[in-house]
């Protein structure tokens, strides 16, 4: 898939899920009211391949749009985006459903705290100076279908 087709771009954020809209309201957990997928901040040095990560969550057959951050070196530096099929109004499932997905995937050690955050939000793919940012779209099962596997992890 093109980025454009995505949709992440053109926004200075995004939260994964419905948050609390009155303006008078701060960033923060008791804000979020629900997140509606996983997002996982890979930060790596020169040995993370993003590629390694495309295919490993092709074979596992879950859902995923994976994109370049702007400061990546050679496919070092990356989002998942995991759909959960459903609104996650519990902190712990969240946690548990990250780590489900981070014991499959190689370079686990990279995955930046904040990515367990419950009000977390992210920065949209950035253009590069010369090019769009590289992106993946994984065919597959939302989290929804994995659930039991889920329920598993400690």
């Amino acid at each position: 898939a093109d980025i454009d087709e995505m949709k992440l771009i053109g926004s200075t954020c995004y939260s994964a899920g419905a948050s609390v809209t009155d303006t008078t309201a701060k960033r923060g957990k008791a804000s979020t009211l629900s997140q509606s997928c996983i997002v996982l901040d890979y930060d790596g040095n020169d040995t993370v391949d993003v590629q390694v990560v495309v295919d490993e969550l092709t074979q596992l057959n879950i859902t995923a749009i994976i994109y370049e951050s702007w400061s990546s070196k050679g496919g070092n530096r990356f989002r998942i985006i995991i759909p959960f099929g459903f609104e996650v109004i519990d902190h712990a499932l969240k946690v548990q459903a990250a780590n489900f997905i981070i014991n499959q995937l190689s370079f686990g050690d990279y995955v930046d705290d904040c990515s367990f955050k419950w009000y977390q939000l992210m920065l949209p793919p950035m253009y590069h100076l010369h090019s769009k940012p590289r992106a993946w779209f994984v065919n597959g099962e939302p989290l929804s279908a994995f659930m039991d596997e889920i329920d598993k992890v400690k």
